[in-house]
Formats: C-alpha cells, structure tokens, sequence
C-alpha cells in the first residue's frame, strides 16, 4: 500500500508539471496574439477588416481587391483562381496572332498553332495571397482597407518557350525553302559535232531567316500584341554553275559501230554489246584518269 501511494503522489506531480507547462505556454500565445496580432486598441471597424484578413486565410482564400493579370481573384481559391485565370491567358492568347507572306502565301503563327507559353504564375499567386503581413495588426488593417478601396493587381511575366517557336519556324521554313540545283551535264550523241556535251543549267535556292522570324515574334509578343510581319529570304546560288561545266568538259570523240549486219547481228552479240555499253555509259574521266574496259564492265562470264 506504502508503494502504491508513492506512485500515485508520483503520477500527481508529473501531471501538474505538465499541467504548468500548458498553462504557461497558452498564456505565451495569448500574449503574443493580443500584443502582435491582435492589439486591444484596434475599434471595431479596425477588428471587423481584421478579421476578414484572417478567414480569409483561414479559408486559403484571396483578399478582396486582389487581381492578377486584370482577373478579379477576391473571395476565390487557389483552384478557382487558376482556372480564371488560365482561361483569360487563353482568351488573350488566341487574339495574338503572327501574320507572315511566304512566296505569295500567308502564313499565320499562333500560340495555339505555334509555340508553348510559360507563366511563372504559382510564384505571382502566392505573393498576391500573402499580400498583407499579418505580424502588425493595425498596419495589415490599413494596407487592406487601400486593396479594398484602390485594388491590387499582380502581374504574370509570361515567355515563349523557346525550343517550341524555334521547331515552328523551322517546319515553316522547310516548307517554304527551296535547295538550289547544281548544273549538270549529260551526252546527246544525236546532236550535231560540236554539241554533243548538253549542260542543263543549275537553279538558286531560297532560304528563310528563322532568327529574324524569331527574335521578331517574341519582340511582339513583350509588347502584348501580334502583328505582320516581313520574312527575310536569303538566295542561295548553285555550287557547280553551267559556265563552270562549260569550260570543263568537251566531247572529244566518238566511234560507231553497226552490230545489225545480217552476218554480225546475231541475238548473243547484240546482247553483249548492248550489255558492255550499258556499263560504260556515263563513265568520267578526271585528268590523269585510264579508262579500262576490263574493269568497266567486269569479268566476261555469264551471270555478268
């Protein structure tokens, strides 16, 4: 019994320990709200403004007054707020427009169609919910009686994503971009001595300057509007000209021979023959060159 009155005087004193210690602490807080939160000399209307700045936290809710990017926030939450808003990004968006002449063809650039935009819109929420600080009382009071009269509007700094514009313009361009055509040459054995050698004339290309279309569109779009817009070409010349070929390459000679004379027209000659000329049409010769048959046209063997 002795030992068991000890406990129980024990038990008593850690309860009361730990009894002290709430009562201690909730005298702090209380302290701490009425002298920095909360001060007995704010009136009525003071504590009623006051009051609606704390719901409005307690509900994690925006203050009245608050707007981003023009979109009154007041009274919603977060998911309510960013649906708003994001609905007015695309409504702003969809009016911004990027017209181009391509070659004769218009050619339009939106976001929808285009590019990707990045809003850094959590961070600007964030600031516009904790717009007031609520460690002076009397201060968070007057800073929200201005919101309230005056309003506060928080900003968005959207951006193009650049990697998206750049694809665009480049998928534009491809379809818009011409290579330019190297001159060639070819043998006309049915034209007369002279011109046998027929070069076919080479054609420009056109190129479309994507970094101009670029830094273009996002200089607009800072601004907030859309615009035309002019698309710099750049032609672009053949490497290999006809001139060049001209001064190149001649028809040297020729040799004829008729493989159709009733004693040499024979079926397996005309056919090796016409086999042998098949391989060595079209054979160039670069000075210094030795032209062989042999290695022309193979071994002679009948698979060849």
């Amino acid at each position: 019994m002795e030992k068991k009155a000890k406990n129980t005087k024990k038990t008593m004193i850690i309860l009361g320990i730990v009894l002290g210690g709430l009562v201690l602490a909730v005298a702090g807080l209380a302290v701490w709200y009425f002298t920095q939160v909360a001060p007995a000399s704010l009136n009525p209307a003071e504590q009623a403004l006051f009051d609606e700045i704390q719901s409005s936290r307690d509900n994690k809710t925006f203050l009245e007054g608050v707007s981003i990017d023009g979109v009154d926030v007041g009274g919603m939450s977060f998911t309510e707020a960013r649906a708003a808003i994001d609905d007015a990004h695309a409504k702003t968006l969809a009016d911004m427009e990027y017209t181009f002449d391509i070659d004769g063809q218009t050619v339009v650039i939106k976001q929808s169609n285009g590019f990707i935009v990045n809003y850094d819109l959590r961070n600007v929420m964030n600031k516009a919910y904790n717009v007031i600080d609520l460690s002076d009382a009397k201060a968070a009071v007057k800073e929200y009686e201005t919101i309230k009269s005056e309003g506060r509007n928080f900003e968005t700094s959207p951006e193009i994503d650049e990697d998206s514009l750049r694809n665009k313009l480049e998928t534009v361009a491809d379809k818009y971009t011409t290579k330019a055509k190297d001159a060639t040459w070819k043998i006309n054995m049915s034209a007369p001595e002279g011109k046998k050698v027929e070069i076919v004339e080479g054609q420009s290309g056109v190129t479309i300057d994507t970094n101009a279309m670029y830094d273009e569109i996002t200089r607009l779009f800072s601004e907030g509007k859309g615009g035309t817009l002019e698309v710099a070409t750049t032609v672009v010349e053949p490497e290999v000209t006809a001139e060049s070929l001209e001064n190149k390459y001649s028809f040297r000679a020729s040799a004829v021979t008729s493989y159709n004379d009733a004693s040499h027209g024979y079926a397996t000659r005309v056919h090796n023959i016409e086999k042998a000329t098949g391989h060595v049409n079209g054979t160039v010769l670069k000075p210094g060159d030795i032209f062989s048959m042999n290695k022309t046209i193979g071994d002679r063997t009948y698979a060849n």
